[in-house]
C-alpha cells in the first residue's frame, strides 16, 4: 500500500491519455491530475534519504514560488564520481535546480510537450523569477558506466535538435552541442591517459 489518507499517491500511464509520447507530456499530465497546491519533480535517479526532505520543501514554497535543493551524489564508480564533480561546477555544488514550485505558476502554460531534452530548463529559466536553493538535500545516482553515460549522451542528441529547432541561437548551440562533444573527448582523453598510466607505471623492487 503506498496511499494513506494522509498522502495520496496515483500512478498514471501515458498511453491512458493519448498517443502522444514525451517526458514533458508525462510531466503535464501528472500536473493535470494532482490536486496539491505544491508541485514537485524527482526523475527515476532521485532517491529520497531525508525523511524531512518534503516538509523542508513545503516550507521554502510557503514562502517562494520556486525551490531548488541541494544534491548528495551516490558514488558507486570512478565515472559517476567525475560526473558529479562535473554538474557540481555550476553552482559550486551539486543542485536539483528544477525541484518545485506553486502550482499557480503552471496556470499560464506548461511544459512544452515536443521537447525531448530541455523542456524543464525552458519553463523554469522563463518564469521570470529566481531559485532559491534551500538546506535540504536528496541522493542522487549519475550514470554509473561509460555505456549508461553513452545511452544518456545519444538519448540528449536525438532529442536536442527540437530544443535548438525552437529556440535557436548561437549560445545555445555552443552550450547544448560543442560543449558536450568537447566534455566527451576531454572524458576519452582522460581514460586513454589513465590506461596507458596503469600500463607504464614505474615498478620499484626491494632487495
Amino acid at each position: 500500500k503506498i496511499s494513506s489518507l494522509e498522502f495520496e499517491i496515483k500512478i498514471l500511464n501515458e498511453k491512458d491519455y493519448g498517443s502522444f509520447r514525451s517526458q514533458p507530456n508525462a510531466r503535464n499530465i501528472g500536473i493535470k491530475n494532482s490536486r496539491g497546491d505544491y508541485i514537485i519533480f524527482f526523475d527515476a535517479d532521485f532517491i529520497i534519504t531525508d525523511k524531512d526532505l518534503i516538509s523542508k520543501i513545503k516550507e521554502g514554497l510557503d514562502n517562494h514560488p520556486w525551490i531548488g535543493v541541494k544534491v548528495k551524489p551516490i558514488i558507486d564508480s570512478w565515472i559517476e564520481k567525475h560526473l558529479a564533480i562535473d554538474d557540481s561546477l555550476v553552482y559550486g555544488e551539486n543542485v536539483h535546480k528544477y525541484c518545485a514550485v506553486r502550482r499557480e505558476l503552471f496556470s499560464q502554460r506548461m511544459f512544452n510537450p515536443v521537447l525531448g531534452f530541455g523542456e524543464d530548463r525552458y519553463f523554469f529559466d522563463h518564469l521570470g523569477i529566481d531559485v532559491m536553493i534551500i538546506d535540504a538535500y536528496v541522493s542522487r545516482h549519475f550514470p554509473h558506466t561509460l555505456s549508461e553515460y553513452k545511452k544518456q549522451k545519444i538519448w540528449y542528441g536525438r532529442t536536442v535538435w527540437l530544443y535548438l529547432k525552437a529556440f535557436p541561437s548561437v549560445r545555445n548551440a555552443f552550450k547544448l552541442l560543442f560543449a558536450p562533444v568537447a566534455s566527451l573527448g576531454l572524458l576519452t582523453f582522460a581514460i586513454i591517459f589513465l590506461s596507458l598510466n596503469s600500463v607504464y607505471s614505474p615498478v620499484s623492487y626491494t632487495h
